[in-house]
């Protein structure tokens, strides 16, 4: 086991994190300290990033949260074979969770198609979740094939975008 990581990604050095777990070929990630929130990552694991260096684990972090997330089989350093489903998504995180000696309940946050995974995740396990945040989440397919993906996404990759949303949260 590789020692908890402290920071997200480091763009002035160009650093990344490195997992502080890779249990089977799943790449597990700790990072911060304190409160623990299981941040579910994008299903189809094909962003440019890994959940673990982006904008939102980076403001968790400098919130006193530790994110505890994992990169989707087959994706970025989890060199486990992916069926890409939602069960191995809802496994994966269960996993990670138990890796990462989390015990009780944790709030549980996703973004975009990683929400779906969040919301599926606590319908299925509901006593693992504390509170349930979703940003940006859609209904689905259907509603991507009639209205399309917006043009402007680029706000996500934004820290303050997420600053102001996390602030908001919890001023409610």
């Amino acid at each position: 086991m590789i020692g908890m990581q402290n920071v997200a990604f480091d763009k002035a050095n160009n650093t990344s994190v490195e997992p502080t777990i890779i249990k089977d070929g799943l790449a597990i990630y700790c990072i911060g300290q304190d409160d623990p929130i299981l941040l579910m990552p994008y299903p189809h694991g094909f962003t440019t990033t890994s959940m673990a260096e982006g904008a939102l684990t980076s403001l968790l972090v400098s919130l006193d949260r530790k994110v505890i997330t994992f990169d989707p089989l087959g994706a970025y350093r989890s060199t486990r074979p992916a069926q890409v489903d939602l069960p191995e998504m809802l496994a994966c995180a269960e996993e990670t969770l138990n890796a990462c000696q989390v015990s009780g309940s944790v709030d549980v946050i996703g973004h975009s198609m990683g929400s779906l995974c969040a919301l599926a995740f606590a319908i299925e396990h509901p006593k693992l979740v504390q509170r349930l945040i979703l940003i940006g989440s859609m209904s689905g397919f259907p509603a991507i094939r009639r209205w399309g993906m917006p043009n402007n996404w680029c706000w996500w990759k934004d820290p303050e975008y997420w600053r102001f949303a996390w602030t908001c949260e919890k001023s409610i």
